[in-house]
């Protein structure tokens, strides 16, 4: 039996849009359609992608609040532009797409993050992550209604 596609792939592609939006002016839906169309991605998981990285980008200020929140003694302008991205994308699913459980988000972008990141990475997202969605819940807690997504 034939596995169907994963959201890994939307991921991904949303992963290169989001990088690619850091370092152009060029408008959401036009890099949108030249990566996934490149990446031949189409149907629920190109919805997803697109629907993830327009999350991202639309609370971005938000996201990196909770993220500044959690870092001890550096900066989020400091942590490399793939790991601030993998770790937005992973708080937009925790709060944006309530059929991904946390455990899910935090697993793909610890992967994403030993595809397209450094050695460190990973450990450092999943930390980062666990702090905010495992244990960080009364910080969660209280932005939660600046991010619109019931519970």
């Amino acid at each position: 039996m034939k596995r169907p596609p994963s959201r890994r792939r939307a991921r991904e592609v949303a992963l290169k849009v989001l990088y690619a939006l850091e370092s152009t002016d060029d408008p959401f839906g036009e890099v949108f359609s030249v990566v996934a169309d490149r990446e031949g991605l189409s149907g629920a998981l190109r919805d997803f992608a697109e629907a993830l990285s327009s999350k991202v980008l639309e609370h971005k200020d938000e996201l990196d609040t909770i993220i500044a929140n959690v870092l001890e003694h550096w900066r989020i302008e400091r942590t490399s532009r793939i790991d601030r991205l993998l770790i937005r994308m992973a708080l937009a699913e925790y709060f944006f797409f309530p059929d991904i459980p946390p455990k899910v988000s935090i697993d793909e972008a610890v992967e994403l993050a030993r595809t397209y990141s450094t050695s460190e990475s990973p450990a450092f997202v999943n930390g980062v992550l666990d702090a905010i969605m495992m244990k960080g819940r009364g910080l969660v807690d209280a932005l939660r209604p600046h991010l619109r997504r019931p519970r």
